[in-house]
């Protein structure tokens, strides 16, 4: 019998052209990882999720009506926005901190951990996904992640960044919004460059025609319940034009800038 740790869907049945994912929106280990070995204090940092995402991604829903994922896990026990091959699929350090639990892992632990973790969060995307594009040619893929300020010996400045590689539509449509509707400040590739790839957007979307970024907030713009209602409001409004594109098929919101 398979084990799998379901992700949290909401609205899994819209039929709004949109979908929300949430790769990190949550510091869950279930108890039969033992926290990884880690402590309370490393688990709550950002290495283990994106601090203040998981609120706002739910508030969006709720206020928006979208369908949207949450992946079920720590980013710590397996990070579903890597490739499978990758080290940090499986981290064994983070931000300076190893992560023990997960050095050496055998092939049929590593195995496992996809088998519970990452590939049903991503089958449930790829079903809803599937849905909505036999409805609608063409939909808004957002991934929603925040940030640390300070990572490593970097600086982080601004509000908000995007990232994107395929096209720039939905980027475009964020840091106008964000900048001149809301006057934050925000820009596009930063502080993450979507042209060295994220896996959920490129495995899900690549090649479709579909508006589709990430979008990075500043954690400490997410501490509290007033901040996380103004991103949701924010985000609303960013899907409602979006979407508003997608329905006249507006060549300035749907242009393309394919590599």
């Amino acid at each position: 019998m398979r084990l799998s740790d379901p992700p949290e869907v909401l609205n899994e049945t819209s039929d709004k052209p949109c979908i929300l994912v949430v790769d990190h929106a949550t510091n869950y280990i279930p108890p039969d990882y033992a926290g990884l070995g880690l402590s309370d204090n490393v688990l709550s940092k950002h290495i283990a999720f994106d601090i203040g995402i998981g609120p706002v991604a739910r508030q969006v829903a709720r206020q928006a009506g979208v369908a949207t994922i949450l992946a079920p896990c720590s980013r710590l026990l397996v990070d579903p926005n890597r490739w499978v091959e990758e080290p940090g699929c499986i981290p064994e350090i983070s931000d300076g901190i190893r992560i023990e639990a997960n050095e050496s892992l055998c092939a049929d632990s590593r195995a496992a951990r996809l088998e519970r973790f990452f590939w049903p969060y991503h089958e449930r995307i790829s079903t809803i996904l599937a849905r909505l594009t036999r409805q609608h040619p063409r939909v808004v893929f957002l991934g929603l992640h925040s940030c640390t300020r300070v990572l490593g010996d970097m600086q982080r400045i601004g509000d908000a960044g995007t990232f994107w590689h395929e096209n720039d539509a939905l980027s475009r449509i964020i840091v106008e919004r964000l900048t001149n509707r809301f006057g934050l400040k925000a820009c596009g590739n930063y502080p993450y460059n979507g042209e060295d790839g994220s896996f959920t957007i490129d495995y899900h979307t690549w090649g479709q025609g579909h508006l589709t970024c990430g979008l990075e907030i500043l954690n400490d713009r997410l501490r509290t319940p007033d901040q996380i209602a103004q991103w949701s409001e924010r985000l609303c409004d960013i899907l409602h034009t979006a979407m508003a594109g997608l329905e006249v098929n507006s060549p300035d919101l749907l242009a393309s800038t394919a590599l």
